[in-house]
């Protein structure tokens, strides 16, 4: 028993220290809602709306179209069912997601570095970048895609081969993208492993597609029954590219504003680069965050050719481990950092946070032992050499840490963390009834904007009603507790053009009851009608045009009323037709 305690013991206290990192971020994200919504914020609705249109009884592909995310989907309609329907269901879940994200983070960094103090740093640092909340699955997917991957390294064996294609098939199913990196990771790993035979690769790469495409063949059956596989790849691979191409990458450039002035703000957290006066801190931190992430895979790369052979005891395969983490960072930069670029720079944390604190921990092994490999020589570093790398690690880290001190201050200070263990639990307690109560909407005093456009759509529309909308309002159906109509959620020009989407789209919308309709404004309609001319000319034909609509916020639409529609009376706060 005593000679097992040596091993025991740090192995307690990483899983208390990932406990603690857990408690910790849930404290944090929980008591500082991050969007106006009852707590989440428009983009988050993207996905809640598509999912809560399954509660209407439409499934995905079949009814309406997915971009690719039919398990996010589901996830968000069976919490609706589970927790009871209020936004508070999806809040919980998705907070509780982010901290088990940074928990199992902590243990991938400490495994990486040999440090539990590096491995709770990492978790901080993931933590400090304040990922959105509906972006959990960018946590949870990559950390145990990794924790597999590094298994699978350890001891490659049939049994890790199939539990990587669970993992791919669930990431493919949360988003399509996620699987295919993987994918990807994994044929990085196999193409690494020169100690395995040419044939033992193989036998697990084939055994990992055919175990893959078996998981996921339930889910391509349904799709080819449900308008084909072909017609569900094609569509959701356009939206993606239009998606992409509408904010695309601007690099970041330095605003030369000092960087301690400005005083704490109210304002949630993930959105303290929205608010003055913290624009001018915002270019610091998107500067040097965005030059951070996008070099480091580079410096991770060059200190695995010349860092000493002797990492964390127990943990082989090291160089390969971090060359797969190094490459799905290099994807993940390519594909998640785009327009919006502050919001989107913690959607890479999980390989990023492990890279830099390995590459930490790496560095310092170079300072302490004094010598570098290069191939099979060993150089030494005269003491000035050392001196120079250890300032320049501490530099970066120092600078890193001021730059995330603005954003940490507001999160901490929203909490209630360092007021004491009572005002944690008020924050808390308020919180909870805030996001708990998002319905009825009588319960909130703004009647402009989009929850005005949600109070008169829930009070005007049979539940049985569909509301077809073409601006990108994602609360508003979520809120009015209404389905979306023809299919989906929005109808942007610049989407679903082709003559067959337009198609679809009408012959849903000739099957539903769509009283109303919320259209572009007058100055978008010509513009909107060479995008989309034949859903263009079914509201012309269907639907009279009351004009223009401005509800405040910047929500300016036209109002669209069925031409068989009847008005039963006025709704008095806006003066709109009511048809119930």
């Amino acid at each position: 028993m005593l000679a097992r305690l040596p091993w025991r013991v740090p192995t307690i206290a990483l899983l208390l220290a990932a406990a603690a990192v857990f408690i910790l971020s849930w404290v944090l994200r929980y008591n500082d809602p991050e969007g106006a919504f009852g707590g989440l914020t428009d983009d988050h609705f993207f996905y809640v709306v598509q999912g809560w249109q399954m509660l209407f009884g439409e499934l995905p592909d079949r009814d309406y179209f997915d971009p690719g995310a039919p398990l996010t989907f589901a996830v968000s309609a069976a919490l609706q069912l589970l927790l009871g329907r209020s936004v508070w269901s999806e809040y919980i879940f998705c907070v509780t997601a982010l901290s088990l994200g940074a928990a199992m983070t902590c243990v991938l960094a400490a495994r990486a570095t040999g440090s539990i103090v590096l491995g709770v740093m990492a978790a901080l640092f993931e933590m400090a970048l304040l990922p959105r909340l509906y972006n959990y699955p960018k946590m949870l997917v990559y950390a145990v895609a990794i924790a597999t991957l590094w298994a699978w390294a350890s001891a490659p064996r049939t049994r890790r081969t199939w539990l990587l294609a669970v993992v791919t098939a669930v990431a493919f199913l949360l988003r399509h993208d996620h699987g295919i990196y993987v994918a990807g990771a994994f044929g990085v790993l196999l193409l690494g492993m020169r100690e395995l035979p040419w044939r033992e690769r193989v036998r697990h790469g084939v055994v990992y597609g055919l175990a893959t495409l078996l998981l996921l063949a339930p889910y391509l059956i349904y799709l080819q029954v449900n308008g084909g596989v072909e017609r569900h790849f094609v569509g959701a691979y356009g939206w993606s590219v239009r998606d992409y191409d509408r904010s695309p990458l601007r690099l970041p450039t330095l605003s030369w504003q000092p960087l301690f002035e400005e005083e704490p703000s109210d304002a949630p957290a993930s959105e303290w680069w929205n608010h003055a006066p913290f624009p001018a801190l915002s270019s610091y931190y998107t500067w040097w965050m965005y030059w951070f992430i996008m070099l480091l895979p580079a410096v991770a790369l060059l200190l695995l050719l010349v860092c000493p052979s002797t990492g964390p005891p127990g943990w082989p395969k090291e160089r390969l481990k971090i060359v797969v983490v190094a490459v799905l960072l290099i994807v993940l930069n390519s594909r998640f950092l785009r327009g919006n670029l502050a919001g989107r720079l913690a959607d890479v944390s999980v390989p990023m946070v492990i890279l830099a604190a390995w590459s930490l921990a790496a560095t310092g092994r170079i300072v302490r032992s004094g010598r570098i490999e290069v191939g099979t020589r060993s150089l030494m570093l005269g003491g000035a050499a050392r001196g120079v790398i250890a300032a320049a690690a501490l530099t970066v880290v120092l600078v890193t840490t001021a730059i995330l001190l603005r954003p940490v201050r507001e999160l901490v200070g929203n909490s209630g963390l360092l007021e004491g263990l009572e005002q944690v639990l008020s924050n808390a307690e308020r919180v909870t009834q805030r996001v708990q109560h998002t319905w009825p909407l009588d319960t909130w005093g703004d009647s402009g904007g989009q929850v005005g456009l949600s109070r008169y759509l829930e009070s005007c529309t049979a539940p049985t009603d569909r509301v077809l909308i073409t601006p990108h309002l994602p609360p508003v159906v979520a809120l009015a507790q209404r389905a979306f109509a023809g299919g989906h959620m929005d109808l942007r020009a610049g989407f679903f053009g082709t003559v067959a989407e337009q198609q679809l789209t009408i012959e849903r919308l000739e099957r539903q009851s769509v009283p109303v309709a919320i259209g572009p404004p007058g100055n978008e309609i010509e513009d909107y009608a060479e995008d989309l001319p034949l859903i263009a000319d079914y509201l012309n034909r269907e639907y009279v045009n009351l004009g223009d609509r401005d509800l405040g916020d910047g929500l300016v639409f036209s109002l669209l009323v069925h031409r068989g529609a009847r008005s039963v009376r006025t709704y008095q706060p806006l003066s709109f037709p009511c048809f119930r």
